[in-house]
């Protein structure tokens, strides 16, 4: 099983990702020894990612998104280089325990290929070539003098044949890529440069300004009160007018808003389908220079301080934490509306991609002014045909250019939303 799991570690797939590499190696590792205690999510966040052994999983999803990143590097690289191995490792949705299945369809293939090649009964060059030097022995005569008289036509048309087929061959190719790049979707077209790029996308999501309640404070609450069948995690009852010291409230940092969280799940299954390697990263685990080379997706605008910085320079940007402004014309802003009740009624947001032409580097921003624009951004980046319909009066080379996509989305009800197109901005 460790051979298994090595091959697997250091295959292309895996290579990029050292939290996922470790991931995989931990959950393969507990099963190896027999300890199912150590695949709970909690143990595998505090063993692996160096998370408090008490953290709140419900905000601090890390072993959640970590394992899907896992399931998705374990289905490229069986796609790959891990296509004739002869045992898989796999992780069911939901799931931490990681499974070795046999790899029926390896075994079927090689049953296969000892009988048939390419669909036809094969044979044997050797075979070929036995056969006609028979027949060459049997009527040697006839055989020199059908060579000398064939000889001269037999290479004029074989020269000819080859010309034509070569010529033919490439207006055909032409035709080919011809029609692909007319009917290329709106999608493929948006995605290409970032597609294109040989390094893996990093996807980095910004945190929310959250605040906890010290580890102190929790434990002197435990102690006086009967919580043992509320669990781990906790609401804490303060009696009316209790005032809390500040250096008790504390800074709960890395805590992603589960609209992000979906964000990111859309924008990852358009990689998962073009077989696109990515990584993930969010709040404090970032540095300059992961950003420098792309390409780059950052979910999410006033959560995400990247976003700001990013952004502060074109057409639309995120201004005074709670509107899109046009600086081309900057009495026309954009902000969210609420129902009554205070819920979100209207939101917009802004999809941009700026595209190096030097460095073919590639950085595009997915980000609401709340999060359900930036929810309803992704949805729209990874939708076919919502892209077709309101990008389909693009200029001819807008797929490597740069370009901001602002974005209107308006609850119908509770439920259900409806998005479209505001504004396009290309350059």
């Amino acid at each position: 099983m460790r051979s298994v799991l090595q091959a697997v570690l250091e295959s292309a797939a895996f290579r990029a990702s050292k939290q996922s590499q470790r991931l995989l190696q931990y959950l393969v590792e507990q099963i190896i020894e027999g300890q199912d205690e150590g695949l709970k999510e909690r143990i595998v966040g505090n063993a692996v990612f160096g998370r408090t052994a008490d953290y709140d999983t419900g905000d601090d999803p890390i072993v959640r998104v970590r394992a899907a990143d896992v399931r998705r590097r374990l289905t490229q690289y069986y796609a790959s280089e891990g296509g004739s191995d002869a045992l898989r490792i796999e992780i069911h949705t939901g799931a931490y325990r990681p499974i070795f299945v046999e790899n029926r369809a390896h075994a079927d293939a090689s049953m296969t290929r000892e009988t048939l090649q390419n669909g036809f009964a094969s044979v044997s060059e050797t075979a070929v070539g036995e056969r006609a030097a028979a027949a060459a022995a049997e009527n040697p005569s006839d055989s020199r003098s059908r060579s000398g008289s064939r000889s001269g036509w037999l290479t004029r048309f074989r020269f000819r044949f080859a010309m034509v087929a070569v010529m033919a061959g490439t207006l055909a190719a032409a035709a080919f890529f011809a029609i692909q790049h007319m009917h290329r979707s709106a999608l493929d077209q948006f995605w290409a440069p970032a597609l294109k790029n040989e390094r893996p996308v990093l996807i980095y999501m910004g945190a929310n300004a959250v605040y906890r309640l010290s580890e102190p404070v929790l434990d002197r609450y435990r102690a006086t009160h009967d919580i043992q069948t509320q669990g781990s995690e906790f609401f804490v009852n303060f009696p009316p007018g209790t005032t809390v010291p500040s250096e008790d409230i504390v800074p709960a940092r890395d805590f992603v808003m589960g609209n992000d969280v979906n964000a990111v799940v859309n924008l990852t299954s358009v990689f998962i389908r073009k077989n696109k390697p990515y990584e993930l990263r969010w709040g404090r685990d970032i540095s300059p220079g992961d950003l420098r080379y792309g390409p780059v997706v950052l979910v999410g605008a006033f959560n995400n301080n990247v976003t700001l910085e990013a952004t502060s320079h074109l057409r639309f940007m995120y201004e005074h934490g709670d509107r899109i402004q046009d600086q081309f014309n900057p009495k026309q802003v954009w902000s969210v509306s609420s129902n009554p009740d205070g819920s979100v009624k209207e939101d917009y947001a802004v999809i941009t991609r700026l595209v190096d032409a030097q460095t073919h580097s590639v950085f595009l921003v997915v980000g609401g002014i709340g999060d359900l624009g930036t929810e309803a951004a992704s949805e729209f980046l990874s939708d076919e045909s919502q892209m077709n319909a309101a990008l389909h009066n693009m200029p001819p080379d807008w797929s490597s250019k740069n370009i901001q996509i602002l974005l209107n989305v308006r609850m119908l009800d509770t439920s259900r939303r409806v998005s479209h197109v505001v504004s396009v901005y290309v350059w």
